[in-house]
Formats: C-alpha cells, sequence, structure tokens
C-alpha cells in the first residue's frame, strides 16, 4: 500500500496543481503542493510502519513486492522525512529498502 500511495500521488498531484492554477492564478500552487505531499508520505508511512526485517512473514511480503517501483517510493519517502528531520522514519525506510535491493540482485 505504501508504494501505491507514493507513487499514485505524484501523477494525481500533477493533476490537481494544475487544475488549480487554472482554476485560481492567485492560489500560491507551491502551498498546495506541499500539503498534499505532507498528508500522502504521512498516510503511506501509517502503513509501512510496522514493518519489522527480522520478521519471516514481513521479509516475505518485501521479498514478493520489491521491484524497482518500490524502490523507487522508498527512496521518495527517505527523502521526504530527510527534509523534515525525521531521521526515525528515514531509518525504518533505509532498511527496507536495503532488503529489497538484496531481492533484486
Amino acid at each position: 500500500m505504501y508504494k501505491k500511495i507514493v507513487l499514485n500521488h505524484i501523477n494525481f498531484n500533477k493533476k490537481v496543481l494544475k487544475f488549480f492554477k487554472e482554476a485560481n492564478e492567485e492560489l500560491d500552487v507551491e502551498d498546495v503542493k506541499e500539503a498534499g505531499e505532507f498528508v500522502v508520505y504521512h498516510r503511506a508511512w501509517h502503513y509501512i510502519q510496522n514493518v519489522n526485517i527480522d520478521n519471516v512473514e514481513h521479509i516475505i511480503a518485501i521479498e514478493k513486492y520489491a521491484d524497482e517501483y518500490l524502490d523507487i517510493a522508498l527512496k521518495l519517502g527517505i527523502s521526504f522525512f530527510e527534509q523534515y528531520e525525521e531521521y526515525e522514519k528515514c531509518a525504518l525506510l533505509k532498511k527496507i529498502l536495503d532488503k529489497v535491493k538484496e531481492f533484486q540482485s
């Protein structure tokens, strides 16, 4: 679900920003973009926060969904949370990313 939320957000956000920019030129599109990203990444975090890379069932799930898109979604999440200095979240996403890379090689 994490991957789906993050990746779908990118496409949806482009359309929403375009709509708001055309509908109201006075609207600060950058604020809308930041608010959208905040909601999306925190909602995606809700789905991934309990992943335990020491749990065999979680490892199996990571292996099943390990692909380039999950790789990208995790990197985007790390980048987002770094901006807000939420390093605990970055650490978990990095651990999951490392597992994904193990399965990709």
